[in-house]
């Protein structure tokens, strides 16, 4: 299996790569991402862009950093995403009361 792009969710990449192995097989995955990603801009675009720097003046960039800038973009998405979960949850349940207050049933 080959990724060309990271889910913004560390599950959904881990059940894609635990797809390519079936039935006994041993199945392989290998990740071709750009620094361009979606993921890269929207959440670590500064650290994405030196990184970009570092490659374009022929720099030698360990792959640890290429990770460690995956797993970070990953983790704050997941953080902004769960923070807008509980405020969903917060405000249903305030609607709920005010509902409840008004006295009308369905």
């Amino acid at each position: 299996m080959i990724l060309t792009e990271f889910h913004d969710s560390r599950r959904v990449d881990r059940q894609l790569v635990g797809r390519c192995a079936r039935q006994g097989d041993p199945g392989s995955c290998e990740a071709i991402v750009s620094l361009e990603d979606e993921l890269f801009e929207l959440c670590v675009p500064r650290t994405a862009a030196l990184l970009r720097a570092g490659l374009q003046r022929k720099a030698r960039i360990p792959s640890l950093a290429f990770a460690a800038l995956r797993k970070w973009a990953q983790r704050s998405t997941e953080r902004r995403q769960a923070a807008i979960r509980q405020a969903n949850l917060k405000q249903d349940r305030q609607l709920h009361r005010a509902l409840a207050f008004t006295g009308r049933g369905e």
